[in-house]
């Protein structure tokens, strides 16, 4: 099982996996909106978020077997 460590900088939250690879979040503050999106290596099957550790600064995704 492949599984990557991501660190979000500091107020990124709503963490997502695209259908086409990328992780995204975003900072939720409408008057300081921002977005983080990046391409993730190809997985086996398929990139999920497994856990979230640190008070959600750390995200950890897995590569779901079939």
């Amino acid at each position: 099982m492949n599984k990557i460590k991501v660190e979000l900088p500091k107020g990124f939250m709503n963490v997502d996996v695209s259908l086409n690879n990328y992780l995204t979040a975003n900072t939720n503050y409408s008057s300081n909106w921002d977005t983080l999106r990046f391409p993730l290596p190809k997985p086996t099957n398929k990139w999920i978020i497994h856990s979230y550790e640190d008070n959600n600064k750390t995200v950890i995704l897995i590569d779901k077997n079939k």
